[in-house]
C-alpha cells in the first residue's frame, strides 16, 4: 500500500506503509530494482524501527539546515534519511498521545501533524540539530472537524483533503472559504492533495485523472490516463513544475509522464 512519493533529483522514494517499507528508485534506470532503504523492525542507532506512517520532504528553516527524507513511525520516531541513505532517529516529544491517522507535512522547517480525531493540528518547530525535541503547539485556534481527512499539504497555508472529495483551506490557525469550482464532475474518491511552497497549483489524485486547481479552489485542467488501467488504483503523486513531470503511483507501480506547460490567454485588444 503505497502512502507517500517524493523525487529529488535522480532519485524517488516511496513508502509502502502495506510492507513497512522506504523504497529508492533510481530514476532513469529501467533495469534498476527497487532499493530497500528503511524497514519496520531495523536496528539503526540503537532503535527498532517502528511500523511506518507517513513520509514527508524535512524542510530546512529557523533551527533546521538540513533537507532530507523524513518518514514518520507510530512510535513517534521520525527517521531522517539523508541522499546518501544515512539515517537518523529524531524523537518527538508528546507522541504517546497521538492518534491514528497520522498525516503530516513540513514547512520552513517546522513539522506538521494533523490529528483528524481530535481536530486539531499539532506544530513542533525545530529545536537545534535538525531536531523536535520541544513541546508541540496546538496550531488550529478552535479544533476543527477533520474526520475523514485523507491527506495535507503546506504551501504556507494548509489544504487538506477529505474523503468526501472537500478540499478545505486553513490560514494562521483558521479555516477560510474555499470552494472547488469548474469540474465536470465532482471529486469522489480522492486518494492524495500535492502541494508545495514553490508550487502554483493544487494537484488532487483520483481514480482516473489528476485534477489541477489554482490556489483559490478554481479548475485548472485535469489529466488522464491513455487506458482505463493507467490510473485504476492510483496511490501517490509528485509534480514537478520546473522540470515539467508527473511522477503516480498506481497499484504498486511508478510511472512518469510530461506535464504540459499550463496556456496562457492573451487579453483581449
Amino acid at each position: 500500500l503505497p502512502r507517500g512519493l517524493w523525487v529529488n533529483g535522480p532519485q524517488a522514494y516511496l513508502l509502502d506503509v502495506g510492507l513497512n517499507r522506504l523504497l529508492r528508485v533510481r530514476l532513469g534506470q529501467d533495469n534498476a530494482a527497487p532499493e530497500t532503504v528503511l524497514k519496520a523492525g531495523d536496528q539503526v542507532s540503537g532503535k527498532t524501527v517502528d511500523a511506518l506512517a507517513d513520509m514527508v520532504w524535512l524542510r530546512s528553516g529557523g533551527a533546521r539546515t538540513n533537507e532530507d527524507i523524513g518518514v514518520l513511525a507510530r512510535d513517534g520516531v521520525l527517521w531522517d534519511v539523508n541522499a546518501t541513505g544515512g539515517k537518523t532517529p529524531i524523537q518527538f516529544s508528546g507522541s504517546r498521545d497521538w492518534q491514528n491517522p497520522l498525516v503530516a507535512d513540513t514547512y520552513s522547517g517546522n513539522f506538521y501533524l494533523a490529528q483528524a480525531d481530535r481536530g486539531q493540528i499539532l506544530r513542533w518547530t525545530p529545536s537545534g540539530n535538525d531536531g523536535y525535541s520541544d513541546a508541540a503547539t496546538q496550531w488550529l485556534a478552535q479544533p476543527a472537524d477533520l474526520k475523514g481527512l485523507v491527506d495535507m499539504g503546506i504551501d504556507g497555508q494548509i489544504y487538506t483533503l477529505m474523503s468526501d472529495g472537500r478540499v478545505r483551506r486553513f490560514s494562521a490557525g483558521k479555516e477560510e472559504k474555499f470552494d472547488v469550482k469548474g469540474l465536470d464532475k465532482p471529486l469522489a474518491d480522492p486518494r492524495a492533495l500535492f502541494v508545495t511552497p514553490d508550487s502554483r497549483s493544487l494537484y488532487v489524485l483520483e481514480p482516473g485523472r489528476i485534477v489541477e486547481l489554482n490556489k483559490d479552489g478554481g479548475f485548472v485542467r485535469q489529466f488522464q490516463g491513455p487506458d482505463e488501467k493507467a490510473l485504476a488504483d492510483p496511490r501517490a503523486l509528485f509534480v514537478d513544475e520546473k522540470g515539467e513531470q508527473i511522477y503516480i503511483v498506481n497499484g504498486t507501480t511508478l510511472y512518469a509522464a510530461p506535464l504540459p506547460k499550463p496556456k496562457t490567454t492573451k487579453p483581449a485588444p
